[in-house]
């Protein structure tokens, strides 16, 4: 019959619609047949289960609703959900049936009722009916909760006083809070991973909704809310309840009984008064920390109350404290202080801190003369109270924000800890962000601290992101924003950034008071509340400097460090050569060198997946996680995987036996892997075949551990230096907005080239970089003395902060502003050339600016020190072109005097040199005594064998070079009874300086009358003086008398400016100097002094080691200078406000007071250049500098640089613009024979290059000194423009090229209209220059110019310009590239004649074969001197 029952319901599903005349459907009369079954009441159930209509019909005999029957035979899951979902009054309806044999005798009213019952019960009727297998149970106790919920009020027994509910039974409801809790958390995972939103199922949802709306089951409410995660509890709060009133689908945390809400609140707020923030992202999120934004809801119901009391106009007296002491408060819109402290320890303040914030507030806003009120009987103010409440951030409603900060490490929560508690105790902790609370789970006591609330349940609520590893945790109030942020979005003022600066300093001094480093100054660890406070944050990385335990170093496994403002020493470099190095370092991170090459092989997908897999899955007993038969974790783990299964995982791995070992070592590896990329790894230089890489070691608790010693590198101690150095990177992003190095967003450096840049830092690479980036000057002077490396950077922070960096005002920053000043001025009157000849590169880099640099020990210098002091004035001789003195002769014997007297002082020096050589000697402790008695032996021969001799014999024998022969024998000589070289033996210095005085005695004397102060070209050493007298021209300077000023201050940089004179061109050159006419020859008074002419070009160590004597002799004379106050007295004085403060000359202004004048002491060498630096302020306050200016060149230091005049400048340049259009002739050179174009341009710059050099004035530079080596090869007759086209007879090609010489004919007609203008601009240029004597050469180069036909068998000696040899250098890093020149490349077809007014003057000619045509192409094949020859 079921089949036939099949067939028909098949067929006719309509036919279970029907009903009979009495009422019945097919299902009722099937029923009352007694053949009725669970698959046949089914089969007629299911066309008629979704048709509300259909379900609610009773049958005509009594009430039998459809589902009482399919309660009656225990109908499937599926038929209760339809019937239930279509008409769910059905379970509220009971079933009344009545006897069969009164039915028929009776009306109905007079029917006696058989069974009423509810459809819960009729299906509880049936429970052990079924089998007692447990998966049957289990769907019948299913399909009973489902009946259950849609009327939990049915009554299980009804008994006289005794009455019992379904809903009490204590596993029905278990059951169901088990449902809820399954669908919840189902459900908040597919809407974290973005899938479409769900609700909870029909019956979890009935069940959760009726449970929250009676407070009898708050506590089942508690237990499910606290085994959930966040986002299944905010899931199950947003839940809409069908049965609400007024209105359906109200959320339930806006309709469920109080005690059901508060359970529900308390569950969303962390620890029970913090609400994290959903929809702003982590503030920071890392491995070892997360911090994430929330609210502090705590202290809001006592908000609420004090602002009630507070807006009340008519409070009433009951709603106060008795404490408040008096009505006052009540009637001055106050409320009292015991109410007061009450709120501020909600809030995290304590009484006695926050009582003092409030006096504070009411001095700041009343008048500061007046009394505080006594706050027990005035009570706290509106405006006091909404002033407190803003400076501690809490909003209108009483929420403040706040940040949490969970961490993975103990020891990074301990550190945080510590060192407030430690800046707490000291009074130190008002510029450091505060703990309001603490929490931590600890390590096997299973205890909590901190909050009572259950912290396992808040770590594992991922309400940004999964929480499950993080054990640790604080909250601190939430800033404004850090520095970092402040400084992109709204920009810092420079004097911001010196107190924001200024402020972190005082904090880390603080630490460094108390022994701790910070170890992580950044700008997103300093953040600001309220308008100005800046406080520092993040002590996780901080290191005690003096460790009681354990491995006292900076780079242990277990800290965090950034590397991008680690300090240079913490870089490690091993060769890769040194293969024992780099083996010991890998094997002794063997261990997590393995694990991350194990974990490697995984894709990172895979490795995300089976983390997240691994972390969403912890064990929770509250949740059972019903998988199919015969899966377990090993199949989840291989279904994550993509290309392998689980066995093909690393061998680590696949052999774990359980979850939980699988969890241990999978988490053991990430940590290792992370370590291993992010501060282990070396990075490998392939070019320099070395490795770089962080001087870490291994200190976690959780490994073993392991022997230092074995690195290949030694470990740094945390120092206050390390501080520093992050310090000044601190500074340095402040004002430059950047890195020194290429670093990622999160502080790591990128690639091996930034750790090479860090490893091999240096001085002058910090100066190079803070110069480009670094504007404010006071910045970049403490930069250089913080950025550099350990040797040289300041000691501590407490001497950082005294620098005038943080005290612009100060008189040691307008000092340094002044000094900067210079420098600047000195920029503007330097000119940088792109090219130099060899011998002016030469003369740069044997400037006088590098010995001063040597002599005065300074690095800048904002003058020019090559100076000459003459007691007489100078005359400018056109004739000889250079200046000289008047033809006077008690001038010139004073000149020759004073040439004397300087000649005798550099002998001094010279004798000096040799003797403290030979000392030297004596003093070696392997051969001194041999030598000592060589040289005794020596000194006896003296007496009676020729001194030249033996001269030769102790040179060599000192190995100091045949150059001191001279002085050696001179030494040698009797002067009376005694040798002079027993004097310098037995005291070189004193009879050096008893030499020197005596000079220095004679010099001073011939000072008597007014002084002249002459700068010196140093392109020409001559001294600088006009040809006619120049209006308003503070040069020369003259000096009053003034013997001092003139030996302790300014005679030193004479000595200097002498010794290259005569290095340059030995007496003639100190003659030129001293303005001796030519024409007197060399003085005879000064041949004697020959011996100490060492100096040369070539050799400027003696001129190093002789400027370095001078200043060790000038000891005595600084002494008697400093306690000389009328030094200057009778020479200038300030005349000018700007400079009252920095003018006159005070010893006590350049530190010499406590000076100690030992010849080390680089103060010494500093006072001449002080000196001379305020005679330039005082009378030379335009930095006119006698109209020199500074030369530096492009390619070489710009540190070193030549003074000269402008027209020596204007020739570098000119010679450099010949070089470039040389460049750009060749380049053309090798076109003319293809294109007419180029030929027209090769002419142009031809032309170009020729009345450049015809304007080249040489005044005051020899010629050798403006020649370059090479020169540009310039041909007597233009080559071809187009060979090809004669030699191959083709006459169409001949027909253009006679086109193109037509077209170049019109070219040659303007381009003579061209040259006549050029001919008078010639004809003027060479009136300008008669003056000078040079009439005669310009008129031949110009004739020469004219006859250009073969200017290679001109006579060389008919022009001089012809004779330059120009040696361009290209300098651009080290490469200096030079062009070698050939025969077959330095001529130029002779068939194309080029004019100097840069047109054709040739046409195309066919290739002779005439003798004559031959000779002249082989006497133009010819190698010849040329004008420029290639570089």
């Amino acid at each position: 019959g079921e089949e036939i029952l099949g067939l028909l319901v098949d067929n006719c599903a309509d036919g279970c619609y029907r009903r009979t005349d009495d009422g019945d459907l097919p299902l009722h009369l099937l029923v009352r047949s007694g053949s009725a079954t669970r698959a046949t009441v089914e089969l007629l159930i299911r066309p008629i289960m979704h048709n509300p209509t259909i379900c609610a019909y009773p049958g005509s005999v009594g009430v039998n609703l459809p589902l009482h029957v399919a309660a009656e035979y225990r109908c499937k899951l599926n038929i209760f959900e339809g019937l239930l979902s279509s008409y769910s009054e059905a379970a509220c309806t009971q079933r009344q049936t009545f006897e069969p044999d009164t039915a028929a005798k009776k009306g109905e009213a007079g029917r006696q009722r058989k069974d009423v019952k509810c459809a819960l019960e009729i299906f509880e009727m049936g429970r052990g009916a079924e089998s007692s297998d447990a998966s049957r149970e289990g769907d019948f106790n299913l399909r009973s909760d489902l009946i259950f919920v849609h009327n939990p009020n049915v009554p299980k027994s009804v008994r006289p006083y005794l009455t019992t509910y379904y809903k009490d039974e204590k596993e029905r409801i278990m059951r169901l809070a088990t449902a809820i809790k399954r669908e919840a958390v189902q459900h908040s995972k597919k809407l974290n991973r973005g899938e479409d939103a769900v609700e909870l199922t029909e019956m979890a949802q009935l069940a959760w909704c009726w449970m929250c709306s009676n407070d009898h089951f708050a506590e089942v409410i508690s237990d499910i809310v606290r085994a959930l995660p966040i986002e299944a509890v905010r899931f199950l709060a947003s839940t809409k309840n069908p049965k609400s009133e007024p209105v359906a689908d109200i959320p339930i945390k806006d309709c469920s009984s109080p005690r059901c809400a508060l359970m529900m609140k308390s569950r969303l707020s962390f620890l029970g008064r913090y609400v994290p923030d959903r929809d702003c992202a982590p503030v920071h999120a890392s491995e070892s920390c997360v911090i994430l934004r929330a609210k502090d809801i705590g202290a809001v119901d006592s908000y609420l109350s004090i602002q009630t009391l507070l807006s009340d106009s008519d409070p009433d007296i009951d709603d106060y404290s008795h404490g408040c002491g008096s009505v006052h408060a009540i009637m001055g819109n106050a409320i009292e202080v015991d109410r007061f402290a009450h709120f501020a320890r909600k809030i995290g303040v304590g009484q006695d801190e926050a009582m003092s914030q409030i006096e504070r507030l009411l001095i700041d806003s009343s008048d500061r003369s007046a009394d505080v009120p006594n706050l027990r009987e005035c009570g706290v103010k509106k405006s006091v109270f909404a002033d407190f409440c803003k400076l501690h951030a809490i909003d209108d409603r009483g929420c403040r924000n706040v940040v949490i900060k969970f961490m993975r490490s103990r020891q990074c929560f301990e550190l945080e800890r510590q060192c407030r508690d430690i800046l707490c105790e000291s009074g130190k902790s008002s510029h450091v962000v505060p703990i309001l609370n603490q929490f931590s789970f600890g390590e096997g006591d299973g205890k909590i601290k901190g909050n009572s609330n259950d912290f396992t349940r808040d770590l594992d609520a991922p309400h940004v992101m999964d929480l499950s590893g993080f054990r640790y945790g604080i909250i601190m109030p939430y800033a404004d924003g850090d520095l970092r942020e402040i400084f992109y979005r709204e920009g810092i003022s420079s004097s911001n950034i010196r107190e924001n600066a200024r402020q972190v300093g005082k904090t880390v001094q603080a630490l460094h008071v108390q022994g701790i480093t910070h170890m992580n100054l950044r700008l997103k660890n300093v953040l600001r509340f309220g308008k100005s406070k800046m406080v520092l944050s993040d002590f996780g990385s901080a290191l005690f400097l003096k460790s009681l335990s354990g491995i006292n170093a900076i780079g242990g496994s277990s800290t965090k460090i950034c590397p991008s403002i680690l300090p240079p020493e913490m870089i490690a470099k091993i060769e890769l050569s040194n293969r024992d190095s780099f083996d010991q370092l890998m094997k002794y991170w063997k261990y997590v060198h393995s694990d991350a090459n194990n974990l490697r092989t995984l894709t990172p997908h895979e490795r995300d997946s089976i983390s997240k897999y691994l972390e969403s899955s912890e064990l929770k007993p509250t949740l059972p996680v019903k998988k199919p038969k015969g899966q377990s974790w090993k199949n989840d783990i291989s279904s994550l995987l993509e290309t392998i299964k689980f066995e093909d995982l690393p061998h680590v791995l696949a052999k774990c036996k359980s979850r939980d070992q699988f969890c241990s070592t999978w988490g053991r590896m990430r940590e290792n892997y992370h370590l291993w990329a992010t501060m282990i790894r070396p990075k490998v230089d392939e070019q320099k075949q070395c490795v770089y890489m962080l001087k870490s070691f291994e200190d976690r608790i959780s490994s073993p551990p392991r022997d230092t010693s074995k690195l290949p590198y030694a470990l740094v101690a945390p120092s206050e230096k390390v501080d520093v150095w992050t310090f000044g990177i601190f500074i340095y992003e402040l004002c430059s907005g950047g890195n020194p190095f290429h670093t990622g967003y999160q502080g790591d450096l990128r690639g091996v080239d930034s750790y090479s840049k860090l490893y091999e830092w240096d001085r002058s690479a910090a100066e190079k970089s803070v110069q480009e980036h670094v504007q404010d000057p006071l910045a970049q002077d403490l930069l250089c003395q913080i950025l550099v490396p350990a040797e040289d950077r300041l000691p501590s922070i407490a001497a950082v902060l005294e620098h005038p960096f943080f005290s612009p005002k100060s008189v040691e920053a307008e000092r340094f502003l002044e000094k900067h000043e210079e420098m600047q001025l000195l920029r503007d009157n330097t000119v940088t050339v792109r090219k130099i000849t060899k011998a002016v590169s030469l003369m740069v880099d044997d400037s006088i600016e590098k010995y001063c640099k040597i002599a005065f020990a300074t690095d800048k210098i904002a003058f020019p020190c090559c100076l000459m002091v003459l007691p007489y004035a100078l005359n400018f001789d056109e004739s000889i072109n250079r200046p000289v003195a008047a033809a006077s002769p008690r001038l010139i014997s004073c000149a020759v005097r004073l040439g004397k007297c300087l000649l005798e002082i550099n002998k001094a020096t010279a004798r000096l040199s040799f003797w403290l050589m030979m000392s030297a000697k004596m003093r070696d402790p392997v051969n001194g005594n041999q030598f000592k008695s060589q040289m005794q032996e020596w000194l006896k021969r003296a007496r009676y064998e020729s001194c030249a001799s033996i001269a030769i014999e102790i040179v060599n024998g000192l190995g100091c070079g045949t150059n001191y022969a001279l002085l050696c024998e001179e030494v040698l000589a009797f002067d009376g009874t005694i040798s002079l070289a027993k004097s310098y033996m037995r005291d070189p210095i004193r009879a050096a300086k008893k030499e020197i005085k005596h000079n220095s005695d004679g010099l001073s004397s011939l000072y008597q009358s007014l002084s002249y102060l002459y700068l010196v070209d140093e392109a020409a050493m001559l001294p600088s003086c006009p040809t006619r007298k120049i209006q308003g021209t503070a040069y020369p300077i003259q000096l009053h008398p003034n013997p001092k000023l003139i030996a302790n201050v300014l005679l030193p940089f004479m000595n200097i400016v002498v010794m290259k004179a005569l290095a340059r061109n030995k007496f003639d050159g100190l003659a030129s100097l001293l303005g001796l006419p030519p024409s007197m020859g060399i003085p005879d008074s000064w041949r004697s002094s020959e011996p100490g002419l060492l100096h040369t070009n070539g050799n400027s160590a003696s001129i190093e080691e002789f400027a370095f004597l001078q200043k060790i002799l000038r000891k005595d004379d600084l002494n008697a200078f400093k306690d000389d106050s009328s030094v200057l007295s009778q020479s200038y004085h300030s005349v000018s406000s700007a400079y009252d403060n920095r003018s006159i000359l005070t010893f006590s202004a350049l530190g010499l007071a406590n000076m100690d004048l030992s010849p080390g002491d680089p103060m010494i060498a500093a006072v001449p250049m002080g000196q001379l630096e305020l005679l330039f302020r005082e009378r030379d306050p335009d930095r006119e500098f006698g109209r020199l200016k500074r030369v530096t060149s492009a390619g070489q230091s710009e540190s070193l640089g030549i003074w000269t005049n402008s027209e020596t400048i204007k020739q570098l340049k000119s010679m450099v613009e010949v070089a470039e259009l040389e460049d750009k002739l060749r380049d053309l050179k090798t076109k003319l024979d293809q294109t007419q174009t180029s030929a027209t341009q090769y002419a142009n710059l031809l032309n170009k290059r020729k009345m450049i050099k015809r304007n080249i004035i040489y005044n005051s530079l020899d010629e050798g000194v403006m020649s370059f080596d090479n020169s540009f090869d310039e041909p007597s007759v233009a080559p071809s423009v187009a060979p090809s086209v004669v030699s191959h007879g083709n006459t169409s090609l001949v027909s253009k090229a006679s086109s193109r010489v037509s077209k170049a004919s019109s070219h040659v007609s303007k381009a003579s209209s061209r040259a006549s203008k050029a001919s008078s601009h010639v004809s003027k240029a060479s009136s300008y220059h008669s003056n000078r004597s040079e009439e005669d050469k310009y008129s031949r180069a110009s004739r020469i110019e004219e006859e250009p036909q073969d200017e290679r068998e001109s006579d060389s000696n008919q022009c001089p310009v012809q004779q330059l040899e120009i040696s361009v250098h290209k300098i651009h890093g080290d490469t200096i590239q030079k062009m070698t020149t050939d025969n077959n490349h330095n001529h130029i077809d002779p068939n194309m004649k080029v004019g100097a007014d840069g047109a054709v003057a040739g046409a195309v000619a066919g290739a002779g074969t005439g003798t004559g045509t031959n000779k002249k192409m082989r006497k133009s094949k010819r190698r010849f001197r040329p004008w420029f020859t290639a570089c």
